[in-house]
């Protein structure tokens, strides 16, 4: 398992604070009209829900219009700018301009793609003001996510004008070091019985974790799960009762918990 972490930038590359982008939906459900995007919910640990247009197309939404959150508008405020609490409408327009918006919870939002649009931003030559993307992965003239793991690159089929690309991420792994990519399991395993009663065989592990992936400045972190993997069990199921809470010990008169000979 990998990570991927970095920052949301404007469409001149510049950093938008972590608390101006929202990156999941509180309630747990989908907003706009389902007619018209087809949605794949992905729930967190905390139950909220993960923006994500189509299967792959993970997004957030940018909160343009509040104060500080439009790198670009803050540097070059107007005389007309005040630090009144309410702003006025042309205001607001302004930390807007040149964005397309949409409105989430009654706040005004710009949809920032943490996922690259390959066909839409691949250009062979670049044009002023549009969105932008070449061959070597490099992306200007729109917010994005600008990752600190993942590259992409593309690749023009020799026969078509097809493009086709991949994504790399070599360096981010979740799970390192270690006598097994990390997870070294412990010498020593015992019978126990299970709140079922049932015979179960227990033993104990250390996976050692990247101290990046806990860092709070690295901002925007995601856990990314391996991709191209089968599932050969008869169900996910049986994965997912395969572990429980810690077995009871064997009672002394427990002769199959006791037995050590193998065979259970």
């Amino acid at each position: 398992m990998k990570y991927d972490y970095g920052d949301y930038v404007d469409k001149e590359g510049s950093k938008i604070p972590a608390y101006c982008i929202i990156e999941s939906d509180a309630d747990g459900k989908t907003f706009l009209d389902e007619a018209k995007y087809s949605y794949f919910i992905e729930s967190n640990v905390d139950g909220k829900t993960s923006l994500k247009e189509t299967k792959d197309n993970y997004y957030a939404f940018w909160l343009i219009t509040n104060e500080g959150c439009n790198p670009a508008y803050d540097t070059e405020k107007t005389d007309d700018d005040s630090d009144d609490t309410k702003v006025s409408a042309t205001e607001l327009a302004k930390r807007s301009e040149g964005y397309t918006t949409e409105e989430y919870n009654g706040q005004t939002v710009v949809r920032i793609w943490r996922t690259p649009q390959f066909s839409d931003w691949y250009k062979e030559t670049k044009a002023e003001g549009k969105p932008y993307m070449d061959l070597d992965g490099n992306i200007s003239n729109v917010a994005h996510f600008e990752s600190a793991c993942s590259s992409y690159a593309g690749n023009k089929n020799s026969n078509s004008s097809n493009i086709t690309w991949t994504e790399s991420n070599n360096n981010c792994k979740l799970v390192y070091g270690g006598t097994e990519n990390g997870i070294e399991v412990q010498s020593g395993s015992s019978n126990g019985r299970d709140s079922n009663n049932e015979l179960v065989l227990r033993f104990s592990a250390k996976i050692t974790l990247s101290s990046e992936f806990f860092k709070f400045g690295n901002h925007h972190m995601r856990a990314i799960g391996p991709t191209e993997r089968r599932n050969v069990t008869d169900s996910y199921i049986q994965i997912q009762n395969m572990f429980e809470r810690r077995a009871s010990d064997c009672s002394e008169t427990d002769k199959d918990c006791n037995n050590t000979n193998g065979g259970n």
